[in-house]
């Protein structure tokens, strides 16, 4: 049966990427479209050339219709492309003027909310406050807009997902990831830090951007997910625990441990800490000798305490060798384990390759952005589960 999606379009310059999005969604799903009242502005909503009903404002002054209640019986999915300042701020505070709000008001399934704006209104306290109330629903799903070239020609984020990656999305959403439905899940990402003094301490470039997409692809399947965090560079929602150290991530990380289906460590943790720290600051010496000591291994650690669980680490290695990731992967018991290389770090894109406890296979990718490779991931992890429900 051909699922149904609900498409909102809003009256910002992104909008004419809607036309490009539903035009390439049409091909596998039957789409309603709601336009606010100055879509029109960017382009004519009858070239879209769709069998349903477009439904604007001004087709719609007769409420009495309840076409709004009768669209969100059997849908399956709502979009909103893109989702603007005002009406991301409208919806949040309850109110339902127009077709779109009134739409979302009587909606009960499954709404993808992609925003788009110039940086420094996404990032308004405002705005913020708004996501954060949307987010209390777990019924909506907050996808983060991009990094780059802005309208305004400033770079920044704030940019909308390009039309082929939102198809890619909501496909994944119906069909790739049937065993990863409802699954509770726990990430840790970003970096941690060695302290030499309290202001003073040895860290990584790691910048959180792969853990970051790991969780974006997992909000399409659940929303039973814990975020644990070091330092990052990237613009995570609804992060569980910050911390700082090695000993603080693993603490935090076997708090929530037990309960959770599938814990997925992409965090870059230090391997080494300093063995005596100061308990002040440390005088400025001309030369300054550190000890150094083995920071305690938190995967290794989870590993030890995996019952139920499906455990998946990272490796950041040099080159690709197998051999050392195959026994990294039995001593620290895991069941998946992805090899990364260094140049990866704070780099958009990654080379990967795949290793699973079950089977000799090895899936490699090269040259991938950081959200196809964390698509990859979890298409992984779904197979991964497939496999183990066999044997």
């Amino acid at each position: 049966m051909q699922r149904k999606i609900n498409f909102i379009i809003t009256a910002g310059i992104a909008a004419t990427k809607a036309k490009e999005t539903i035009n390439k969604l049409k091909i596998d799903y039957k789409i309603n479209v709601f336009a606010s009242e100055d879509v029109s502005h960017f382009f004519d909503l009858e070239t879209l050339n769709i069998n349903t009903k477009i439904f604007t404002t001004k087709q719609y002054d007769n409420h009495a219709t309840g076409k709004h209640i009768e669209v969100n019986k059997d849908s399956d999915l709502t979009i909103i492309y893109p989702a603007t300042y005002d009406f991301i701020n409208k919806v949040a505070n309850g109110f339902a003027d127009d077709i779109c709000s009134l739409t979302l008001a009587a909606n009960e399934s499954k709404t993808l909310w992609f925003p788009s704006m110039n940086e420094k209104m996404y990032l308004n306290p405002i705005l913020q406050k708004s996501k954060n109330t949307l987010l209390e629903n777990k019924q909506n799903i907050w996808l983060e807009p991009k990094y780059g070239m802005l309208a305004s020609r400033d770079l920044g984020l704030g940019r909308a997902w390009e039309p082929d990656e939102v198809v890619q999305y909501v496909n994944s959403f119906f069909e790739e990831f049937i065993n990863l439905k409802n699954k509770k899940i726990l990430i840790n990402l970003g970096r941690t830090k060695a302290y030499l003094d309290p202001v003073r301490y040895i860290t990584n470039g790691s910048s959180g951007l792969m853990g970051s997409e790991l969780v974006k692809w997992a909000n399409v399947f659940t929303s039973e997910i814990s975020i644990i965090a070091g330092d990052h560079d990237v613009n995570i929602s609804k992060i569980t625990k910050k911390v700082n150290t090695n000993a603080e991530m693993l603490e935090t990380m076997k708090m929530h441990f037990k309960e959770k289906d599938i814990v997925i460590c992409s965090a870059a943790l230090n391997d080494y800490e300093i063995t005596n720290p100061s308990l002040i600051k440390t005088p400025k010496n001309e030369n300054l000798n550190l000890q150094l000591s083995k920071a305690v291994d938190v995967l290794e650690h989870l590993g030890s305490l995996k019952t139920k669980q499906i455990l998946v680490g990272f490796s950041l290695a040099n080159d690709f060798d197998l051999i050392i990731a195959k026994t990294k992967m039995r001593k620290k018991n895991l069941d998946i384990l992805i090899i990364n290389l260094v140049d990866s770090m704070n780099n958009q894109k990654t080379s990967i390759k795949i290793l699973n406890s079950i089977n000799e296979n090895i899936l490699e990718f090269n040259s991938l952005t950081k959200s196809a490779a964390a698509h990859e991931i979890w298409k992984m992890i779904n197979d991964f589960i497939k496999l183990k429900n066999q044997n």
